[in-house]
C-alpha cells in the first residue's frame, strides 16, 4: 500500500480553433508540479536558491514561467510559439499598448466606479509597501510601464486552465462537511477523463488532504480510527485549514466545529516546524486574479496570463471556492492596461488523483500506520530536456545535492528556485533583444530591483494591497530578494 501521498497540480494549454463551432485542438499539459511541504520562517534563504514554498500549486506556477520562458525562446528564434507571436507593426502607439492580446482585456482608465480606487490610491498603496519592505517610496503616481516592451503578443485563441488534485489550502478549505452535495458545472471530458466529470463529489473523511481536516463528530474534536487502523483527528461538521490567519488581521475564534474558523480571511501556510510567512495558496491564487500568474519579470514582456477555468478534485466546495477565489477579490478600477479582475470558472471532477490522499487512505491496510504527505516535490514543464525533464526538491533543495554543499552555482539549484528563474529570465531577453527592446539586467542589480521594472504590474499589486483583506498581506518582502544575478 503507499506509504506516502501528495496533491498535483496542472497547467493545460486550449487553442481553440478559430471557427463557428468553437472547437477546439487537443489539449496539452504543458506544465505539473506535486507538493505540500512549506519552509519555516528560520529556514528561508534570501539568495534565491531554495525553494521557500512547495505547495503543489506554486511549483506548477513555477514551472509554467519556465514553460513560457521556453516558447518566448523559440519566438526570438522564429518569431513565432504555440503561445506567442511578434505584434503587427503598428499594434503600440498612444504610449500604450493596444489590445493584441485577446486573453487579458484591461479595465478602462476613465470614468471609476463606486467602491473602487484611482491612481492616488495605487501611489499611497505603493508608499505604504514601499515602507513595509525597508526601501524608498516610488514616486509612480502617473508612471507607466515603458510600452516598447509590448511587441510580443499571445495568440488569442489560446486559453490556459488549471488543475488541482485536492481545494487550494486556507480560505478554500473550509466549509460545512454536512451540507448536501450542490450542483456545479461540469469539467469538459476531454480536461479530465472522457466520461468521468461531473458535479461536486462528497465530502468524505477518506478525501482529507494536508491543511484540511474531515469532520463527523457532532461535539468538538475526537479521535476516531480509519479503516479500524490509525487514528485520525475529526472535528465535529467542519472542514478544518491547517493555514493560520495573519497576524495584521482579525483572528479565528476557535470554537467548536463551524465556529473555529473566520472565513474569508488571510492565511499564512504551516511549515517544517516554526510559522511561515508564505501566504495560503487560496490567497495565491486570488492574487493571480487581479495581477496573472506570470509573474512580475514576465510582465515587461508580455500581458497579463489569467486561467481561464480552475478545476478541483478532492475536497470541492463550490460555495467555499467560490468565497475564497472570486468573493473576495475587491472592486478595483484604474488598474493598468491589460489588467483586470479575473473571476476563473470553478469546476469539479470525480478523476482522483492515483498517488492522491484519498487513493491513499482507501488502499490503507487496518493494521499499518496511515500513509504521510510525500516529503519531496515534483516539478515537469513542457520542452525541458528529455534527459532531465523533471526537477525534484526536498526541503526546498534540489534533491541529491549534499547539505553541506553551498548553493552557489545554479546546477546545485532548483530549476524552479528565484535565482534560475531570473537567469533563464535574462536569457530570454539577451535572445529577444535582436526582435526588440527587452529589459536588461545590470552589473550588481538585484533581484527585486529587476521586479521593480515591471511597474504596470506592481501598481496593480499595490491597488490589490490596497484594500481589505489584503492590506494585511504577510510574504517575506524585500530581504529575500536582495541577491544578484552572480551565478552561473
Amino acid at each position: 500500500f503507499p506509504a506516502e501521498w501528495t496533491i498535483l497540480a496542472a497547467v493545460v494549454l486550449e487553442n481553440v480553433l478559430p471557427d463557428a463551432s468553437d472547437r477546439s485542438a487537443p489539449l496539452e499539459v504543458v506544465a505539473l508540479g506535486t507538493g505540500s511541504k512549506c519552509l519555516g520562517a528560520d529556514t528561508v534563504c534570501g539568495d534565491g536558491t531554495t525553494l521557500n514554498d512547495s505547495h503543489a500549486e506554486v511549483v506548477c506556477r513555477r514551472a509554467l514561467i519556465a514553460y513560457l520562458h521556453a516558447q518566448l525562446e523559440q519566438v526570438a528564434s522564429t518569431g513565432r510559439c504555440d503561445v506567442f507571436s511578434l505584434a503587427s507593426p503598428g499594434t503600440v502607439s498612444g504610449g500604450t499598448c493596444s489590445s493584441v492580446d485577446d486573453g487579458a482585456v484591461g479595465v478602462p482608465s476613465g470614468g471609476g466606479s463606486a467602491g473602487g480606487i484611482d491612481d492616488s490610491s495605487v501611489g499611497h498603496a505603493e508608499e505604504a509597501v514601499s515602507q513595509e519592505e525597508g526601501r524608498s517610496p516610488p514616486h509612480t503616481k502617473h508612471r507607466r510601464q515603458d510600452d516598447r516592451h509590448c511587441w510580443i503578443a499571445r495568440i488569442p485563441t489560446v486559453r490556459f486552465h488549471f488543475y488541482i488534485s485536492q481545494a487550494p489550502c486556507g480560505d478554500g478549505s473550509i466549509f460545512d462537511a454536512s451540507e448536501a452535495a450542490g450542483e456545479v458545472p461540469p469539467a469538459q471530458p476531454s480536461m479530465v477523463e472522457p466520461g468521468s466529470a461531473h458535479g461536486r463529489g462528497d465530502a468524505s473523511a477518506a478525501a482529507i488532504g494536508e491543511g484540511a481536516m474531515a469532520v463527523t463528530a457532532t461535539d468538538g474534536v475526537t479521535e476516531v480510527a480509519s479503516n479500524g487502523g490509525a487514528k485520525r483527528r475529526r472535528v465535529d461538521n467542519a472542514h478544518r485549514t491547517g493555514a493560520k490567519a495573519v497576524p495584521s488581521g482579525e483572528s479565528d475564534p476557535l470554537g467548536p466545529g463551524l465556529q473555529y474558523h473566520r472565513v474569508g480571511l488571510l492565511r499564512t501556510k504551516p511549515g517544517r516546524g516554526p510559522a511561515t510567512f508564505s501566504m495560503s495558496c487560496s490567497d495565491k491564487i486570488c492574487k493571480w486574479g487581479v495581477v496573472g500568474c506570470q509573474g512580475a519579470l514576465l510582465s515587461t514582456l508580455i500581458r497579463p496570463i489569467y486561467f481561464e477555468t480552475i478545476v478541483v478534485g478532492e475536497l470541492y466546495d463550490a460555495a467555499a471556492l467560490e468565497r475564497a477565489l472570486h468573493d473576495r477579490i475587491p472592486q478595483l478600477s484604474h488598474l493598468r492596461p491589460g489588467y483586470t479582475v479575473h473571476r476563473p470558472t470553478l469546476l469539479s471532477t470525480s478523476v482522483r488523483f492515483v498517488h492522491g490522499r484519498e487513493r491513499a487512505d482507501s488502499a490503507m491496510e487496518p493494521t499499518r500506520k496511515a500513509p504521510g504527505p510525500a516529503g519531496a516535490s515534483v516539478a515537469w514543464a513542457q520542452q525541458w530536456n528529455e534527459d532531465d525533464m523533471v526537477d525534484v526538491s526536498n526541503r526546498g533543495r534540489k534533491q541529491g545535492v549534499p547539505k553541506k554543499q553551498k548553493l552557489n552555482a545554479l546546477k546545485f539549484c532548483s530549476r524552479l528556485s528565484r535565482a534560475a528563474l531570473w537567469a533563464s529570465f535574462n536569457t530570454v531577453c539577451a535572445k529577444l533583444r535582436r526582435r526588440g527592446p527587452t529589459p536588461s539586467a545590470h552589473s550588481g542589480q538585484t533581484y527585486w530591483a529587476a521586479k521593480q521594472q515591471a511597474t504596470d504590474y506592481t501598481a496593480c499589486v499595490a491597488a490589490l494591497r490596497a484594500q481589505p483583506p489584503f492590506d494585511g498581506w504577510a510574504g517575506y518582502g524585500k530581504r529575500t530578494q536582495l541577491f544578484s544575478a552572480d551565478k552561473s
